[in-house]
């Protein structure tokens, strides 16, 4: 009977880490994201570049489909690492609170959960998104430093995350 309960746990198992590894495929009409959220930028310049004529100086770890943009995504009570920043995207060993972008770039926050959440800077540097549970909010950030930002909604627990900008 021990025996039989194991294999119904293992295949249990099996079966959830199946399910995950599908839903992190994403596919679907919305790309995969939840919600239908826009997940695009303004920003139509493809020549990677700060608009100085000079090269960016962070290399991201996964570009994003415009080199220009940043991606974060609003969901679960975190702002996990899509692509475009220097470290690389969330996953069981990456959970990075900080994002190191270039001067000059797009950060395109995408609230892609069904709570409500809002993206707003801890020390005044750019405006909140307002409350939403669906939609982006995006930001350039032309001056070099460290912008920290937080939800105001939760606090507690989505506090302490950073976009260090570099010349």
């Amino acid at each position: 009977m021990s025996n039989l309960r194991c294999r119904c746990k293992m295949g249990l198992l099996v079966v959830g880490l199946l399910c995950l590894v599908l839903a992190g495929c994403g596919g679907g009409a919305n790309g995969g994201r939840e919600n239908n959220a826009e997940v695009t930028s303004d920003t139509q310049n493809n020549d990677n570049t700060d608009g100085n004529h000079g090269e960016y100086s962070t290399v991201p770890a996964v570009e994003c489909p415009d080199p220009t943009e940043v991606r974060l995504n609003v969901q679960e009570f975190e702002f996990p690492i899509v692509c475009g920043c220097e470290e690389a995207p969330w996953d069981d060993d990456n959970t990075s609170k900080t994002c190191t972008i270039s001067k000059g770039m797009t950060v395109v926050w995408a609230f892609v959960g069904s709570e409500a959440h809002d993206v707003k800077s801890v020390d005044g540097g750019f405006d909140s998104s307002g409350s939403k549970s669906h939609g982006k909010f995006t930001v350039t950030f032309d001056d070099a430093g460290s912008k920290r930002f937080m939800c105001a909604k939760h606090p507690g627990t989505m506090r302490d995350y950073t976009i260090d900008v570099v010349e």
